[in-house]
């Protein structure tokens, strides 16, 4: 949460979506999170739809497209190395 009460990502309260959450349960539980995903909205300031969603990979991991399913789904993508 920040200090004004709210979620780093409105609408996404777990670890795989707020860094705040990951690194608290990293800290707290040792889970290390294998990746984060990242939210893209259509209105940055309203957030009123989702536009996108993409795993953020801990480095030297890329996120690459598995080839099918929709390319704006998390889901679609997975972290693997460039080489």
């Amino acid at each position: 949460m920040t200090n004004n009460g709210q979620n780093s990502v409105p609408g996404y309260e777990d670890a795989k979506h707020d860094v705040m959450y990951a690194l608290m349960d990293w800290v707290e539980n040792g889970n290390a999170p294998d990746y984060i995903i990242g939210t893209a909205w259509d209105n940055f300031t309203t957030q009123h739809q989702v536009t996108r969603q993409r795993p953020i990979c801990p480095h030297p991991q890329q996120a690459k497209y598995r080839g099918s399913g929709d390319p704006n789904d998390a889901s679609s993508w997975e972290c693997k190395l460039l080489y």
